[in-house]
C-alpha cells in the first residue's frame, strides 16, 4: 500500500530530514538524510518502506550500509507504522516523533480508541486537529469523549482570551455554537466535568464553590430548554433570555465555571495578600516619613510632588501598597528615592526590585541604579525538579519588594511570587492601570486596586511636559478621548511625535520603507541634537534595526505583523543564498531579529524576550541567539519557539521602551482600534514615535472605549477575605 504526505510540503520535508537524522534509523547520519530528501522529497518515507532499492542511488548508500539502514528500518517498524498511520491525518513528522515518545507502542491504539489525548496531552496538537482524526474515525459529533473534550476546548479559548472563568450560560452556549453539539449532551457532560472535579462551579453570591448535587439541581429545576433537534436548538440559542436562563432565571447569578487550577490560584493570591497586610511588618521601629523625606530632598537635591510624597509614606508604613500613573509622572523618580531613604534608615532590611519580563527589569535596574530581575530569574527555575526553587517551602529572604510593570504580570505568575514570599514582607506595587493587561489569563492590577483594600497612590503631574514631549501630550490626550492632533513631519520644526498620512491610492509599505531609509535618520538626528533629554548613545548609523521597532495591532493584513516582519527582514538583512535556516515555514540568517514567543526555563528565556540569531552550525543543526549580554544555544527543532520581531504586536511590546516606535494605523485594523490599545504603543516610545496610516483609524480608537472584559474574581475574593 503506498502513502504520501499531504502536509505542506516545505513543513513535511523538514520533518523527514530532522526524523531521519534523529539517530533512530542506523546508518542514516544528518548527511545522507539530507541527499536521500534532496532526492525523494516528500515522497521519501514512502519510498523507503515501500521500494527501499531505490536508496542505492543516494550518494554514500552502497549495498552494505543499504542492509544496515533496511534492518534499522524493520526494527523500528511499529515507529514507521505510526507515522503511516498518522499520515493519513495530516499529521506531520515533528508531532508524529512527538506522540511516539509520549505513548511508544501504544500509539496507535490509544489513539484510534481516544483522538482527544493528542489534544489533551500532547503539546501543539490542537482541539481541532484531534477532532477532525475523530471525525474520519467515525465518533459521534455527540459523543461523551468529543464533548468534555470540546468544553475542555473553549475554557483553553477563554483562558487564551484573558478571563479566568466564565459564565455557565455563556460557555454552553459557546460549546453548542462552536462545536455543534446539543445542549442536553454539553449540560450532561459539564455536570460531570464538575462531578469528577475537573471543573469547580462559583456562586457568584458568596463566590464559594458549589457541590455537584446542588448545581445539577439548580439545573434541573431551572432549565426551561428541551430539544430533540438543532432547529429547536437553534431557536433556543438566538432567544438570549431563554438561553441565559439555563442555570439561573436571574442572568445577574449566572455561575462562574473555573477549570480548577485557576480558581484556586486566584483563592491562593487573595488569601496570601490579605495575610501579607494583616501580619507584623519586618519595620519595627516608629517612623516619621516627613522627616526623612525632608532628608532626602536637604542631601540628594530631589523635589518630590505631595502625590510621589504619599507614594513613599505609603510604602514604609503599609505592608501592601499600589503606586499607579501614566509615563512622565514620576514613578520612577519615586522609587529611586523610596530606595534611598530605605537605604539610608533601614540598611539591614534586604530590598528586592522585580519585573515580569527581562527588557522591564533592565529598563528598572538602569533607572534605579540596582540590580533588578525578573520574577521567573529570582524564583530561579529548577528544570530537573520542574519547579521553582523559592516556593512556600523555601521562601525568599526579602523584607521589601518592589514590583515594577504591574499591569503585565498575570495571576499564575503572581501565584508563583506570592507563594515565595514571607509574610513580613512589603509589598509595593508600580504600575500603569490604564496600559493593557496581561497576556496571560487575569487582572491583577485592576483587580487590587478595584477591592479598595489597600491604599492606592495616583501620580497624576507630568514631569516631561508638553512643550517638551509631544509623545507624553498625545497619549494622555488619547487616554483621556482627546485627539491630541499629531502633526506631518516638518523638517523645520520636528516633534517627538508625528503622523505620517497614507492616502488609498499609496502603498503604505514603499512609504513605510521611505520612512526608514530617507526620513527617519534625518528626524532622530535633530531630535537628539535640539533635545538634552533624549538618549544621545544611540547611533543610527551603526545600525538602525537595532533601535527601531515596529508595533501593529495585528497579525494579519498589510501591515501586520507577519507582513511586516517579511518587509523589515529583506530590508535589514543582507541575505546570502547559503547562509540560512528554514524552520518550519520561516528563513532566518545571521543577525536577523527574533523574539521568544514561549517560556523556556531551561535556557532562562522567556515570553516576549527579544535576541539576534549569531552563528549557524550546519553541521550540528544549531544556532546562537544573543539576548543583551547572553547567547543562547538553540537547536534547529526548537526554532517553533522564535519568531521575527522587526515588528511586534502591541501586546507583546509591554513592559518595553524603545528609541524609535512606528505604530501602523489603518481602519482595517477595525477590531483592534480602541483606545487602550494605542495608548499603550504610543508610551512604549521613548524618543521618537511615528504613526503611519489613517488619521480617521486613530480617531476611531480614541473614541472607542470598549475592550473585551475579563473575567476573574480576584478583586472579591479580596474583599470577602478581608471582611473575615
Amino acid at each position: 500500500m503506498k502513502h504520501q504526505y499531504k502536509d505542506d510540503e516545505k513543513k513535511n520535508i523538514d520533518g523527514i530530514i530532522r526524523y531521519l537524522s534523529s539517530g533512530i534509523i542506523r546508518g542514516i547520519g544528518p548527511s545522507i538524510a539530507q541527499e536521500i530528501v534532496k532526492l525523494f522529497g516528500s515522497k521519501t518515507i514512502d519510498i523507503i518502506e515501500n521500494d527501499i532499492e531505490k536508496l542505492k542511488f543516494v550518494k554514500g548508500i552502497g549495498s552494505a550500509k543499504l542492509k544496515i539502514i533496511q534492518e534499522s528500518w524493520q526494527k523500528n517498524k511499529k515507529f514507521h507504522d505510526i507515522i503511516l498511520f498518522l499520515q493519513e491525518y495530516d499529521i506531520s513528522i515533528r508531532y508524529t516523533i512527538k506522540i511516539w515518545q509520549h505513548f511508544k507502542e501504544k500509539s496507535i491504539e490509544i489513539i484510534k480508541n481516544n483522538p482527544y489525548v493528542l489534544f489533551n496531552e500532547i503539546k501543539g496538537i490542537g482541539f481541532l486537529k484531534a477532532d477532525k482524526i475523530a471525525m474520519k474515525s467515525g465518533i459521534d459529533i455527540n459523543s461523551s469523549l468529543r464533548a468534555k473534550s470540546g468544553i475542555n476546548y473553549i475554557m483553553q479559548k477563554v483562558i487564551a482570551d484573558g478571563s479566568c472563568c466564565e459564565y455557565i450560560s455563556v460557555l454552553i452556549k459557546k460549546c453548542v455554537e462552536e462545536l455543534n453539539i446539543d445542549i442536553n449532551i454539553v449540560i450532561e457532560n459539564l455536570l460531570s466535568l464538575l462531578k469528577e472535579e475537573k471543573m469547580v462551579a462559583v456562586d457568584r453570591l458568596n463566590f464559594n464553590k458549589i457541590h455537584y448535587s446542588d448545581l445539577f439541581n439548580l439545573i434541573k429545576q431551572n432549565t426551561n430548554i428541551t430539544t430533540d433537534n438543532n432547529r429547536n436548538l437553534n431557536n433556543s440559542i438566538n432567544n438570549d433570555n431563554n438561553f441565559n436562563s439555563i442555570v439561573y432565571r436571574n442572568h445577574q447569578l449566572d455561575p462562574f465555571i473555573f477549570n480548577p487550577a485557576y480558581y484556586y490560584i486566584e483563592r491562593f493570591v487573595a488569601q496570601k495578600l490579605i495575610l501579607i497586610k494583616k501580619n507584623p511588618s519586618c519595620i519595627t521601629s516608629i517612623i516619621n516619613t516627613n522627616k526623612k523625606i525632608k532628608w532626602l530632598e536637604d542631601n540628594h537635591n530631589i523635589k518630590l510632588t505631595d502625590n510621589q510624597k504619599n507614594g513613599i509614606t505609603a510604602a514604609i508604613n503599609n505592608k501592601c501598597s499600589v503606586i499607579t500613573g501614566g509615563p512622565g509622572t514620576g514613578k520612577t523618580t519615586m522609587v529611586y528615592s523610596l530606595l534611598l531613604i530605605l537605604r539610608n534608615y533601614f540598611p539591614e532590611l534586604k530590598i528586592k526590585l522585580v519585573a515580569p519580563t527581562g527588557r522591564a527589569a533592565k529598563r528598572l535596574s538602569d533607572s534605579t541604579k540596582t540590580e533588578a530581575y525578573t520574577i521567573h530569574r529570582l524564583l530561579e527555575f529548577d528544570p530537573i525538579k520542574k519547579a521553582f526553587r523559592y516556593d512556600e517551602n523555601n521562601c525568599l529572604r526579602c523584607d521589601i519588594m518592589i514590583i515594577d510593570e504591574g499591569s503585565m504580570i498575570d495571576v499564575k505568575m503572581m501565584y508563583y511570587l506570592l507563594k515565595a514570599l514571607q509574610l513580613t514582607i512589603h509589598l509595593i506595587i508600580i504600575g500603569d492601570i490604564d496600559q493593557l493587561p496581561s497576556v496571560g489569563c487575569g487582572n491583577i492590577l485592576k483587580d487590587i486596586i478595584k477591592s479598595g483594600i489597600f491604599p492606592i497612590v495616583y501620580l497624576n503631574q507630568i514631569f516631561r511636559q508638553s512643550n517638551q514631549s509631544k509623545i507624553i501630550y498625545s497619549a494622555y490626550c488619547i487616554n483621556n478621548g482627546k485627539n491630541p492632533l499629531i502633526p506631518p513631519i516638518n523638517k523645520n520644526n520636528i516633534q517627538d511625535c508625528i503622523f505620517v498620512d497614507v492616502n488609498k491610492s499609496e502603498n503604505p509599505i514603499n512609504k513605510l520603507i521611505s520612512l526608514i531609509q530617507n526620513e527617519i535618520p534625518i528626524i532622530y538626528n535633530k531630535l537628539i541634537s535640539n533635545n538634552a533629554y533624549y538618549n544621545k548613545e544611540v547611533n543610527l548609523k551603526s545600525n538602525l534595526k537595532y533601535n527601531l521597532q515596529i508595533i501593529s495591532p495585528m497579525q494579519k493584513g498589510l501591515l501586520g505583523v507577519r507582513n511586516l516582519n517579511a518587509v523589515m527582514q529583506n530590508l535589514f538583512i543582507n541575505k546570502s543564498p547559503s547562509q540560512f535556516i528554514e524552520c518550519f515555514g520561516s528563513k532566518y540568517y545571521i543577525d536577523d531579529k527574533v523574539m521568544q514567543v514561549e517560556n523556556n526555563y531551561n535556557k532562562n528565556v522567556f515570553n516576549g524576550d527579544i535576541g539576534y540569531i549569531k552563528f549557524i552550525n550546519y553541521i550540528k543543526k544549531e544556532l546562537n541567539i544573543l539576548f543583551d549580554d547572553r547567547e543562547v544555544l538553540y537547536r534547529f527543532s526548537e526554532l517553533e519557539q522564535i519568531v521575527h520581531a522587526y515588528a511586534i504586536t502591541i501586546h507583546k511590546s509591554q513592559g518595553s521602551e524603545y528609541p524609535i516606535v512606528i505604530i501602523p494605523i489603518v481602519t482595517q485594523h477595525f477590531m483592534m482600534l480602541n483606545r487602550r490599545i494605542f495608548y499603550t504603543a504610543l508610551t512604549r516610545a521613548k524618543n521618537l514615535a511615528i504613526f503611519i496610516g489613517q488619521r480617521k483609524a486613530l480617531n476611531i480608537a480614541i473614541f472607542n472605549r470598549n475592550e473585551p472584559q475579563r473575567n476573574t474574581i480576584l478583586g472579591k475574593l479580596l474583599e470577602i477575605t478581608d471582611n473575615n
